[in-house]
């Protein structure tokens, strides 16, 4: 595709190179195999909506895709954990495993998606122009609703190093299948919005009852107890910051990188403190206090 050359034209038009190359990018690197990769519904929008629609839809998918592909990274370092834990028949230490990845992938996930959710369009305007604020919207539906499901990506990593993937496997092919009819159903009747919702629902019923359950079965662990060990800190945590962006949001006359910049820096000043103290335990804070002591001295 071929940019006008008139500069008022110009953010339109590498809108949908953008799309158009995302979408090519995740087709073309797509693994299978890996069991990782979730339904693209970018085919959805584009049997229910005109392309202009499906650009903004675009746009809200390649920042959740930025998230996902931090977490998912960040926990591939469990896969071969697991298999050590397994090969010493160590149980109790995989469960704690997996709900210290939970945990901690989630502490991760909560302020960059309450980001994305109360500063998406702030970002969103700035970064790409005002023509696509909407995408704010579709932005925060997927933000919110993905977070829980993204955060598990550290127990697929730990059922692929058990060797006990081939249920999630299923449950993935039971989501996409999911995704689309509720995409298609919503999408008629809500346009964009009814198509992220359905993304949302299908992601939220792996993450959050398929995969736990899978993952306490696996593990011989109480789904209780594994929600209440891995899921409660964090989100325990992310409620001031919720409550002070949703304050803050909306004061501004125009938008500009300073304000945006403040803003972000005044949540992750208020979600850090809470999550340290509801995220780590009391032998994690201690290592923490070491490691800063240590970098102080060496300064």
């Amino acid at each position: 595709m071929r940019c006008a050359k008139d500069p008022g034209e110009h953010k339109e038009c590498a809108a949908e190179e953008l799309y158009a190359r995302i979408f090519k990018s995740e087709r073309e690197q797509n693994n299978p195999d890996r069991g990782k990769a979730d339904h693209d519904d970018r085919g959805d929008v584009g049997g229910l909506v005109s392309i202009a629609a499906v650009t903004h839809y675009a746009v809200a998918t390649s920042l959740i895709s930025y998230v996902k592909s931090f977490i998912g990274e960040s926990t591939n370092v469990l896969n071969p954990a697991a298999s050590a834990l397994a090969a010493g028949d160590k149980e109790d230490k995989l469960r704690t495993l997996a709900t210290y990845s939970t945990r901690l992938s989630l502490a991760l996930t909560l302020p960059l998606a309450l980001g994305l959710m109360f500063l998406g369009r702030e970002f969103i305007v700035l970064w790409m122009g005002p023509n696509y604020s909407g995408s704010a919207t579709i932005l925060a539906i997927l933000a919110g609703m993905l977070s829980l499901s993204i955060a598990q990506s550290g127990t697929v990593s730990i059922l692929y190093g058990l060797g006990r993937h081939n249920t999630f496997v299923k449950l993935v092919m039971i989501e996409g299948v999911l995704n689309v009819g509720l995409s298609i159903g919503l999408g008629s009747v809500w346009g964009l919005v009814g198509i992220a919702l359905g993304n949302g629902i299908a992601a939220s019923a792996l993450g959050v009852v398929l995969l736990p359950r899978l993952v306490c079965r696996e593990l011989s662990f109480p789904m209780a107890t594994y929600f209440r060990e891995a899921f409660l800190g964090p989100l325990v945590s992310a409620i001031p910051m919720a409550l002070v962006l949703a304050a803050l949001v909306g004061t501004a006359t125009s938008y500009s990188w300073p304000h945006f910049i403040a803003l972000g820096l005044i949540a992750v000043g208020v979600y850090a403190p809470v999550a340290f103290f509801c995220c780590l335990n009391a032998s994690d804070r201690s290592r923490a206090y070491g490691l800063v002591r240590r970098l102080l001295a060496v300064s």
